[in-house]
């Protein structure tokens, strides 16, 4: 349960920030904070259970799910991307070095944009990640 009322707390919030601009924004950031509040509430106030009621629940629980990443090759020259399903890595950047051959960056400019890899963890939404052939400089 604590689990389930963080996963909430954390999309109210992001909800409060990403709050459109317009005259119903403040009454609309006050429900969304007591939304949040309440879920402070619940998440403290609730114990967390010591002990799974069996040991197949806790060996369920303790084991990762494994991340299915889906590699968009946007330097294929098709007309359609060709698209890769890599299982058994980490990260979207390892999927796309074992998809592509090439390691890419999460940062670079437009004309460098390679892959775009999608994934989704357990109990969260659909993520992407661009990924290009030169990194970024800083500074």
């Amino acid at each position: 349960m604590p689990k389930q009322v963080r996963l909430v707390r954390d999309q109210l919030e992001q909800a409060l920030f990403t709050l459109p601009k317009d005259p119903q924004s403040p009454t609309i950031g006050l429900l969304i904070e007591e939304a949040i509040e309440v879920a402070l509430e619940i998440e403290f106030t609730n114990p967390t259970p010591s002990a799974p009621a069996c040991a197949k629940e806790k060996a369920e629980e303790e084991k990762p799910m494994p991340v299915s990443y889906r590699v968009i090759d946007l330097a294929s020259g098709g007309a359609e991307p060709v698209e890769h399903v890599v299982d058994g890595v980490a990260t979207p950047e390892a999927a796309a070095e074992k998809a592509l051959g090439a390691r890419l960056f999460r940062s670079g400019r437009k004309p460098e944009l390679r892959a775009r890899v999608y994934f989704q963890r357990p109990g969260m939404p659909l993520s992407m990640v661009r990924l290009y052939a030169k990194a970024a400089k800083l500074g």
